[in-house]
């Protein structure tokens, strides 16, 4: 599946790093796709995080095309740093997505991540 160039947010979720002091933090998000099947993007979106920590997406249920999962990845730049995932996903399909993180050492206090999923066309 080709990157789309066009994408509509359908949902944006700020995940909580307050807490994450280094070693490894989850954080899980429900997704409702509607009744209408559509190509989505997932897309984690890093800032001021630091390269080196591990990033990654899951959605634990059967149904989109490719699965919704990004595997452990490592960054490789602490400015900003973004990866994205493209399926199609099912009409009234319903899940959790989860979004981990792992560093060996605190975040700083500007550090952000964030799960945006986007229609595309």
């Amino acid at each position: 599946m080709a990157f789309p160039d066009k994408r509509t947010l359908k949902q944006k979720t700020i995940i909580d790093l307050k807490k994450h002091n280094g070693g490894f933090t989850e954080q899980q998000i429900q997704y409702v796709q509607g009744d209408t099947a559509s190509n989505m993007a997932f897309e984690l979106y890093c800032t001021n995080i630091p390269a080196g920590t591990t990033i990654g997406l899951s959605a634990p249920d059967a149904g989109p095309m490719p699965p919704v999962y990004l595997p452990p990845t490592r960054i490789t730049n602490s400015h900003i740093y973004q990866e994205t995932i493209l399926s199609h996903i099912p009409g009234n399909f319903k899940t959790t997505l989860t979004v981990f993180i792992q560093s060996q050492q605190a975040l700083p206090p500007n550090a952000s991540l964030e799960l945006r999923c986007y229609y595309t066309k």
